[in-house]
C-alpha cells in the first residue's frame, strides 16, 4: 500500500477530546497537542500522539509510536512497531526498530540501534552501535 497522496489537514478523528490530523510528509496521524516538523517524516501507518515532538530530519516508519513527551529529533529513525514514550529522547542517527519500547527518561543516541523485543527504560544512555536505515 502507498502513501496517501492527497492528505487532509481537516481532523481525521477525535479521542479523549483530542484531534487527530495526517502529517502533511508520509501521511502519519498527529494528535494537535504534538508537536511535529513539517520537515519530519511521519508514515501513514504511524502516529504520534500526546506532547511527543518529532523534529525535522527524524522519520517514524511502519506502525511506530511516539507519546508521552518524549521526542525524537535529529536524523533518528523509529520503525517497525517501536515505541517511544514518557521522556525519553531519541537523537542523533539513533534507530530504534521491531518492538523495542523506549521510555522512562531513556536517551539514545548516536548510531545505537536498538531492536527486537527489547525495553529501555529510566535513566540509561546509550549512543553507540552501527546502522544504516530509511523509511
Amino acid at each position: 500500500m502507498e502513501n496517501p497522496e492527497n492528505v487532509s489537514s481537516e481532523p481525521v478523528f477525535t479521542i479523549a477530546g483530542v484531534q487527530y490530523r495526517h502529517h502533511k510528509n508520509g501521511g502519519g496521524l498527529v494528535a494537535d497537542t504534538a508537536k511535529v516538523s513539517e520537515q519530519a517524516y511521519v508514515y501513514f501507518r504511524s502516529v504520534v500522539h500526546a506532547k511527543a515532538t518529532v523534529g525535522d530530519k527524524a522519520k517514524i516508519c511502519g506502525r511506530a509510536e511516539i507519546s508521552g513527551s518524549a521526542h525524537v529529533i535529529d536524523s533518528a529513525v523509529i520503525g517497525g512497531n517501536a515505541r517511544i514514550s514518557g521522556d525519553a529522547v531519541i537523537f542523533d542517527k539513533a534507530l530504534i526498530l521491531g518492538n523495542a519500547h523506549v521510555f522512562g527518561s531513556a536517551r539514545v543516541g548516536g548510531s545505537a540501534t536498538i531492536g527486537g523485543i527489547k525495553k529501555v527504560s529510566g535513566t540509561t544512555e546509550i549512543t553507540s552501535g552501527r546502522h544504516e536505515m530509511n523509511c
